[in-house]
């Protein structure tokens, strides 16, 4: 394993609109390359420019100090700097509260699992992601973390500080419910027990989290046994939710990693699963006709019957209306449930398109609607009744009528 130190000129990703997955506003790595080696990770794909992605780790130690000059630019407010450099020092609490809660609210912040995992074995050493930590405790910014790590536990005590000022948000990648294959894929990860163990840890302390059950895998991950185990054994930890989400594979070393990986472990099914990545799709995509289940209808039917959300869970950020919040969620459950269901694209990007309007609105939507203002929303009447019926009921007929047609899909276990 080779460790470089290189010093970051930028930190956070472009801006993401209405996520429906994370519901995260800026991704950031601390760390280029990633040593749990986990054979199934588009990192590896040519286009994000890492060579030797599983043995050459690159550590970005300046990435604090980066990322708060990054959030000053956000318009963000550091605790410090409002105290050194404003009047607030001089009014008494209840002012000083009064003036933060009209600043404009710091985005989320999804400081780990995008293309490495914050919490990997060389951050034992390092605190890089602790530093980062304390610097968005500073600036009260919302925090989420993707990790296969139970090493996120020595940060408890700066996760439930971040969480009383904003939220702390920790979700665990838990993809296969059988020990041995999960080592096969993810060689250097945590094993399951201990990312169980560690998020019901953290939820006994109030923090909240979940499962990325992503990547499932097709022929080995997408069977009854292994998506009702995971999905039972997310309960027991007192997850919020356990979301399914099906496998990627982008041509080049990403795919020939894998694939190499599961002729070794899988033989017998390495012809199935080749067959359906054939299409050589830029973004790994499988044809998805030929895929024998459809993880998230799956999912979902799973999830109903034990007793636990298949979707991950939109929180509220401090300073931003809540109704704001349950209607861009609710508007993105609609897209993720009529993607699971083959809509095609031009009937999903309406009801995204309404959840980025609404999410960048920063007044009260509820109103917004009783001012009647159809041009500021700019959605279709369909759009609009079912943001109407949203602010009232919580729910919408769109919605509704989507979850009875998933009830009465044919079970697809196998």
């Amino acid at each position: 394993m080779r460790y470089e130190s290189i010093k970051a000129k930028s930190l956070l990703s472009k801006r993401i609109t209405a996520d429906p997955w994370f519901h995260i506003h800026h991704s950031m790595n601390a760390y280029r390359g990633c040593q749990h080696g986990c054979v199934y990770c588009d990192g590896m794909a040519e286009h994000y420019h890492i060579e030797n992605f599983m043995t050459h780790i690159k550590m970005k130690e300046n990435a604090p100090e980066i990322l708060e000059k990054e959030l000053s630019r956000l318009g963000c407010h550091s605790t410090t700097q409002l105290k050194n450099e404003s009047l607030l020092n001089y009014l008494d609490s209840e002012e000083a509260n009064r003036i933060e809660e009209r600043l404009p609210p710091c985005p989320v912040i999804g400081i780990s699992g995008g293309v490495s995992d914050a919490y990997q074995p060389i951050e034992s050493k390092l605190k890089i992601t602790r530093r980062i930590l304390k610097v968005l405790l500073d600036f009260k910014t919302p925090v989420f973390i993707l990790t296969k790590s139970d090493l996120v536990l020595r940060d408890l005590d700066l996760l439930r500080e971040i969480n009383e000022l904003s939220f702390a948000n920790v979700v665990f990648t838990i993809t296969l419910a059988n020990e041995s294959e999960r080592s096969i894929f993810e060689p250097r990860a945590s094993p399951n027990p201990s990312r169980f163990d560690a998020l019901r840890e953290l939820r006994e302390n109030r923090i909240h989290g979940g499962i990325m059950a992503t990547p499932i895998i097709p022929y080995i991950g997408d069977t009854c046994e292994n998506m009702t185990a995971l999905a039972k054994a997310a309960k027991e930890s007192k997850a919020e939710f356990i979301q399914f989400g099906g496998l990627t594979l982008k041509p080049g070393r990403q795919k020939e990693l894998f694939m190499h990986v599961v002729r070794q472990n899988f033989p017998h099914k390495a012809q199935m699963i080749s067959s359906l990545y054939s299409n050589a799709d830029y973004y790994g995509a499988p044809i998805y006709e030929k895929l024998p289940v459809n993880v998230l209808v799956q999912g979902y039917k799973i999830c109903k019957q034990i007793g636990i959300s298949d979707r991950s869970l939109r929180h509220v950020r401090p300073g931003q209306p809540e109704m704001n919040t349950i209607v861009v969620s609710k508007l993105l459950d609609i897209s993720i449930r009529m993607r699971s269901l083959g809509y095609q694209y031009h009937k999903i990007k309406p009801y995204r398109d309404a959840a980025q309007r609404v999410e960048a609105h920063h007044g009260n939507i509820k109103s917004l609607l009783e001012n009647e203002d159809a041009d500021l929303m700019s959605v279709t009447p369909e759009i609009r009744a079912a943001i109407h019926s949203i602010t009232k009921t919580g729910s919408c007929q769109i919605l509704d009528d989507m979850k009875s047609k998933l009830d009465s899909l044919e079970d697809g276990c196998y």
